[in-house]
């Protein structure tokens, strides 16, 4: 079997070993490939003898044919067949690279195809004095251009979806190659540049873009304008939208969580589409990567034209009334077809948020006006008429009663336009209203609900990539054990971790940790502050008898005993037990046969470290002694 890459240089192999050289000579070379492009693998030699040789005459004519199709018999076989009128292949006697690009765009294999497309069909290829070849040349090099275009661009579109913006850049890029003036291309680019926070470099592809289409005299769509426009508009930011993260180390790609991000995305697009209300529900333990979920669907939604109203709970909401519903109300005031609004709900938004006073100053009475809930709904039902809304609450355990339900209101009441509300929720902060949402999904409320579990192994084997590039492999592999055992694969953990292993490395250190010392080597760098205080502000979350557990449960070391625990804690057996479950629910202990030992390891060393005083720890030394 002969197999023949086109796209790009050419390449040929005979049954995988390299062909003889009179077969990669232009002429026969140009034959084959133009017999396996055919219709039907055949073609007459009157047509044969026009394209490829119409400069001479006809007995010298058809003895260059004779003589390429005795060079590409050679390779064939009895594959290759001819008579007095028709040349013709066998089926499978040739295998062209663009055959399988066809089978894999097809079939929708966006990786398969994307691989396949190395460059221009040909390139480089050209046969002097043959023009009826070279138009034909072309006519193929525009069609493989623009079906490799789709290939790379659907391929990046996948990419961008599961959270890989960097590999999504490269094959944008690619595409953007292949064909200048793709627009579809041009704008994977800048979303991909936009999600990597590069949004003054995707606003000046946009300008290139724009000056090459000039000379052309093209000019780029309305609807690539409007992506530029969201670019910009985002490079100024939002007054209720978290602010981009600037320092490259704590900007890790998102990984392990590409099917989590998928599954929301396939969500806004069945609202954005309907239209309708969906809702997505996230659920993970702290510093499971439920903010940066949040953040990395906000972004690729706001691309896609959504109004996006973001906000991040904290416990001071859980007493201030309706202080949630007016954090979002707040982005939503500059909304485009805002004004359009029944009254009454201005009204009711103008008296609690002061953006929509100064904005939509109103005489109303408190009689005539909206309560804030209604009001709220009405305002989101009348701008997404117009521009699908995103509404994503993280940390919503925190989020005060009366905006959750009124949230969960404009969820049930199912307008017939795009609204897409996403809740985050710390798996060790139940909410009643949010195990009510969460089970109306699939039954009376569209949507999704997304268990966030701790990273595989892929995971920290991609993040130790990304944060040690010069890491040999096996070096990386001890590297990834070490912080698999360390964080318990959760991925905030993981991420501070490899960025205090970075900054305490010495220049030209030997890579950490050493062999056969995998789990015994101390850390080379101090513990990110942001870590510790984020171990701080759960240990103080504990209850009295939960804390007084865990410092026990840490002195004890590894693995301890429930009576041990109860016996350095001081507490009753029965008052132990209830600390243990406590801890046990907000991932702090998990329980083994031989005793409760701590999920994550580096936990353990923070309590000992900076949660329990040197008296207290000598104190507890002295009860493990006596236990």
């Amino acid at each position: 079997m002969i197999w023949a890459e086109t796209l790009g240089p050419v390449r040929v192999t005979i049954d995988d070993a390299p062909p003889p050289a009179e077969l990669l000579w232009r002429k026969h070379l140009g034959l084959l490939v133009y017999l396996a492009r055919s219709p039907r693998l055949r073609r007459t030699r009157a047509h044969l003898i026009g394209l490829l040789w119409p400069d001479k005459d006809e007995p010298s004519a058809r003895h260059s044919l004779n003589e390429a199709l005795r060079v590409i018999r050679r390779a064939t076989g009895e594959q290759l067949m001819s008579d007095a009128e028709q040349v013709a292949l066998d089926e499978g006697a040739v295998v062209l690279d663009v055959d399988l690009l066809t089978r894999s765009l097809a079939s929708g294999s966006w990786e398969d195809a994307s691989g396949l497309v190395l460059g221009e069909f040909l390139e480089g290829f050209e046969l002097a004095g043959a023009s009826e070849f070279e138009t034909w040349l072309e006519a193929e090099r525009s069609e493989w251009r623009r079906q490799g275009t789709v290939a790379l661009v659907r391929w990046a579109e996948s990419l961008a979806g599961a959270g890989r913006v960097a590999e999504s850049l490269v094959a944008a890029e690619r595409a953007a190659r292949l064909d200048p003036m793709s627009e579809s291309a041009v704008r994977q680019v800048m979303t991909a540049q936009s999600l990597a926070g590069e949004g003054a470099e995707a606003i000046a592809r946009f300008e290139a873009f724009t000056a090459l289409g000039q000379e052309l005299g093209i000019g780029p769509s309305g609807e690539l304008r409007l992506l530029a426009d969201r670019i910009k508009g985002r490079r100024l930011g939002s007054p209720n939208r978290p602010a981009p993260v600037a320092d490259p180390l704590r900007r890790p790609p998102l990984v392990g969580r590409g099917t989590e991000l998928g599954a929301m995305l396939a969500s806004w697009r069945r609202s954005r589409t309907t239209p309708r209300a969906e809702v997505v529900v996230v659920i993970g333990p702290q510093g499971g990567g439920r903010s940066r979920l949040l953040e990395e669907a906000a972004r690729r939604v706001e691309l896609d034209g959504a109004v996006v109203l973001q906000i991040r709970a904290v416990p001071a909401d859980r007493v201030e009334p309706w202080n949630g519903l007016i954090c979002l109300a707040a982005g939503l005031v500059s909304a485009s077809g805002v004004a359009g609004s029944p009254p009454e709900a201005i009204a009711g938004l103008a008296a609690v948020a002061p953006e929509w006073a100064e904005r939509f100053p109103s005489p109303m009475s408190e009689r005539e006006r909206w309560s804030v809930a209604r009001a709220f709904a009405e305002v989101v039902k009348t701008v997404a008429a117009e521009r699908p809304v995103a509404v994503l609450v993280d940390d919503v355990q925190w989020l005060d009663e009366e905006s959750l339900q009124a949230l969960a209101a404009v969820i049930r009441s199912g307008p017939a336009a795009a609204v897409w509300v996403v809740f985050s929720a710390s798996a060790e902060h139940g909410r009643e209203g949010l195990d009510l949402v969460a089970s109306q999904m699939g039954r009376d409320v569209p949507g999704e609900l997304i268990h966030l579990g701790p990273l595989g192994v892929e995971g920290i084997a991609e993040l130790v990539r990304w944060a040690f590039p010069l890491y040999e492999p096996t070096d990386a592999a001890r590297m990834g054990r070490r912080l698999a055992t360390d964080s318990a694969g959760i991925p905030l953990l993981v991420v501070e971790l490899a960025a205090a292993v970075a900054q305490g490395m010495r220049p030209g250190a030997a890579a950490w940790p050493t062999p056969f010392r995998t789990l015994e080597d101390t850390m080379p760098g101090d513990l990110p502050d942001q870590l510790l205080a984020a171990f701080r502000v759960s240990f103080r979350r504990l209850g009295q008898p939960a804390q007084a557990a865990l410092a026990a449960a840490a002195v004890l070391g590894e693995r301890a005993s429930l009576e041990r625990i109860a016996a350095v804690a001081e507490l009753p057996l029965e008052g132990a037990e209830r600390a243990v479950d406590e801890l046990e629910w907000t991932r702090w202990l998990e329980s083994e046969p031989r005793g409760y030992a701590f999920v994550a390891r580096i936990a353990r060393e923070v309590v000992v470290r900076d949660m329990v005083t040197p008296g207290r720890r000598r104190r507890l030394e002295a009860k493990v002694r006596e236990s």
